[in-house]
C-alpha cells in the first residue's frame, strides 16, 4: 500500500510547532499517567459495571488507557481539527517479506542480548544473587496483551506515528527526531536499565526502521517481538519465589550466551540485507530547508530536559 504523503520529503521551514506538541504530551505523561493527578480515568466505569480497577484486567486497562489511549485520541482530534490526513503520520505502507525475516532475526538478537545483560551483570556483582522483578500482573496472557499487543500499538502510534509525522512534515533532519523521539521513548519507561535500553532501541532501532522502511509496520513489528519474547523467556513469570530464580540463572544466562553467539553473525547478515534493500529510501539532508530560530529554541530545551530526567533516573 502506497502512502503518497511519505513518498516524498514536504518542504515546509522546521517551525517551534513539532517541539511544542511532544512537550504537551511529555506534561501530559508525567503529571497525568504517572499517577499524580488523576490515577484512575475510568474509575466512574468500572464503578456503574462493579469491578475494581485495582486489580486483574480493570487495571491493565485502565493503565493502557490513561498512559497511552488518550494521547492517541488527543492527537486524532489534533488532526481532525487541523483538517490532516491521519495517514501522514500513520504511515501503513506494507513490509515485503524479506523486511519482516530482518527485522525478527535482529529483533532476535536484541532481546538475548538485553536480557543477557540485564540479568548477567548484577549475577556477576550481587554473587549469583539477581532479584526478581515484581509486575503489577504476573499472569503471562495478561502481559503479552499488555505488553505486546496494546502498548505496541500505542506506544508507536505516539513515538513512531503522530510525533515522529510532525517533524517529518516540518523536514527536521533524521537524525534530530531520533534524538528527540528516542529520548522521550526511552524517559517514558520506568526503571534505569529499561530507561536506558528502551532510548538507545529508540533513537538506534526504532528510528531507523520507521526511517528507512518508511512503514509504521516495521517498527511495531519490532516492538511486539520485543515485548513478547521478554515475556516468553522471563523467568520471572515462571518462578514463584527468589531461591527458585536464583538456582535456574546460571543455566539460563548460559543459555542466553550460547543463542547469543549463535545470533549475532546471523543478525549483522540480516542488517545488511535491511539496508541494502532500503537504502533507496533515504532523503538527501544537503537539500532541507533552514530551522528557524524558534525551532532551534525549543529543539534544545526539550533536549536538555529530556538529558536531565534520564540522568536523574540513574
Amino acid at each position: 500500500m502506497k502512502n503518497k504523503v511519505w513518498e516524498k520529503q514536504p518542504t515546509s521551514q522546521p517551525t517551534a510547532r513539532p517541539n511544542i506538541i511532544l512537550f504537551v504530551v511529555m506534561l501530559y505523561y508525567f503529571v497525568v499517567a504517572r499517577n499524580m493527578v488523576q490515577p484512575y480515568v475510568l474509575t466512574p466505569i468500572y464503578e456503574f459495571v462493579g469491578v475494581s480497577p485495582l486489580s486483574g484486567w480493570s487495571q491493565i486497562f485502565n493503565r493502557f488507557f490513561r498512559d497511552l489511549g488518550i494521547p492517541v485520541l488527543v492527537y486524532l482530534l489534533y488532526a481532525c481539527f487541523t483538517k490532516q490526513k491521519i495517514d501522514a503520520s500513520f504511515s501503513i505502507a506494507r513490509l515485503s517479506w524479506t523486511n519482516v525475516v530482518n527485522i525478527t532475526v535482529m529483533t532476535l538478537t536484541i532481546r538475548v542480548v538485553f536480557d543477557l545483560i540485564e540479568k548477567g551483570v548484577p549475577f556477576l556483582l550481587n554473587d549469583g544473587h539477581v532479584p526478581m522483578q515484581v509486575f503489577h500482573f504476573m499472569d503471562i496472557g495478561q502481559s503479552l496483551i499488555f505488553n505486546a499487543v496494546l502498548a505496541t500499538i500505542f506506544e508507536e502510534a505516539v513515538f513512531r506515528g503522530f510525533l515522529w509525522g510532525e517533524y517529518y512534515r516540518q523536514n527536521v533532519k533524521y537524525w534530530k527526531i531520533a534524538l528527540v523521539t528516542g529520548l522521550f521513548f526511552g524517559i517514558s519507561h520506568l526503571g534505569a536499565f529499561t530507561m536506558f535500553h528502551t532510548t538507545v532501541s529508540g533513537i538506534f532501532f526504532y528510528a531507523p526502521l520507521i526511517y528507512f522502511t518508511r512503514s509504521i509496520w516495521a517498527p511495531m513489528l519490532h516492538h511486539a517481538l520485543m515485548n513478547g519474547l521478554y515475556t516468553v523467556i522471563n523467568p520471572t513469570f515462571y518462578m514463584d519465589n527468589q531461591l527458585a530464580f536464583d538456582a535456574f540463572m546460571p543455566t539460563y544466562l548460559t543459555i542466553l550466551l550460547i543463542a547469543t553467539i549463535v545470533l549475532l553473525p546471523i543478525a549483522v547478515i540480516c542488517g545488511k540485507k535491511f539496508y541494502y534493500e532500503n537504502k533507496h529510501r533515504l532523503l538527501p539532508e544537503e537539500n532541507l530547508p533552514t530551522e528557524t530560530k524558534s525551532f532551534k529554541i525549543t529543539y534544545w530545551i526539550l533536549i536538555a530536559t529530556m538529558v536531565a530526567t534520564f540522568i536523574r533516573a540513574f
